[in-house]
């Protein structure tokens, strides 16, 4: 059976930081293709002020000379909001029963899965594959019901992934890259330098469709006021805040790999 990964996301932008993922998991995992599904209408974000054709343009520019990585638009061809459900439901019909989808999240986003739409529903459709973020020490316990989930149907065995086509439940490390669209949009508001952070031929599209610039002006006062500086001489400051932004989602996502390392020990004992 072969593997199918589904990587959902804004991409606003997309940057090194999904395309590395994906092609380390991609080898990792023996996965026949990696599919990039921009959101159209991502139930959870409601500040995406590119339009999903734009998002979509840039992920195709980006992975256009890679020939595991495929483009789906299935989710702005639909109406209404990007659910994931609807979008495994929709791809495991048209994939066929020779394919087993592997839904890819980070760590930081499997501790809010309970908020999901469906979300109970989405190992009848995929399996799971969680990317452990850098970790320090987590503070907080996961939700109950995704304790259980994890318990469940956690697995450390690869192959358990061929074999099904759906409903289990792995971690796999990547590199750590400390890249975020937050922050390569806040740069491109300052008229900073983006290059290294995504592909060149991206950088290019957004400089010719003059995205993420129209309201530079307003976010420069608002930096100016935010770190009492009426003068603009402390707006350079902002990257540090986003340094810490990046860095407090490391730190909530290694929950998920905090227990999966207790669930790994339990484990061992009874093999």
């Amino acid at each position: 059976m072969r593997l199918v990964g589904i990587l959902g996301g804004t991409y606003n932008p997309i940057h090194y930081g999904h395309l590395r993922m994906a092609q380390e998991l991609a080898e990792a995992l023996n996965l026949a293709e990696v599919r990039f599904i921009p959101s159209a209408n991502p139930p959870h974000k409601d500040d995406v002020t590119v339009s999903a054709e734009h998002r979509a343009a840039m992920v195709e520019l980006a992975i256009v000379n890679n020939p595991l990585f495929t483009l789906d638009r299935c989710e702005l061809e639909r109406e209404g909001a990007s659910f994931t459900i609807d979008t495994l439901i929709e791809l495991s019909e048209s994939l066929g029963g020779d394919a087993a989808l592997c839904l890819i999240m980070g760590s930081d986003a499997f501790v809010k899965l309970n908020t999901w739409h469906r979300w109970q529903s989405l190992l009848d459709y995929a399996h799971i594959i969680l990317v452990q973020r850098p970790s320090t020490q987590p503070q907080e316990k996961l939700p109950s019901e995704l304790e259980a989930l994890l318990r469940d149907h956690y697995t450390e065995l690869h192959g358990d992934l061929m074999h099904e086509n759906a409903g289990f439940i792995t971690m796999q490390n990547i590199t750590p890259q400390d890249i975020s669209a937050t922050q390569v949009r806040d740069l491109l508001q300052q008229q900073t330098s983006v290059r290294y952070l995504l592909p060149n031929e991206v950088v290019e599209y957004i400089q010719q469709q003059q995205l993420y610039q129209q309201h530079r002006w307003f976010f420069l006062r608002y930096v100016q006021i935010y770190h009492g500086d009426h003068g603009g001489n402390k707006v350079s400051h902002d990257a540090h805040h986003h340094d810490g932004s990046i860095r407090l989602n490391q730190h909530v996502g290694c929950r998920v790999g905090k227990y999966v390392q207790r669930l790994h020990r339990k484990k061992s004992y009874v093999r």
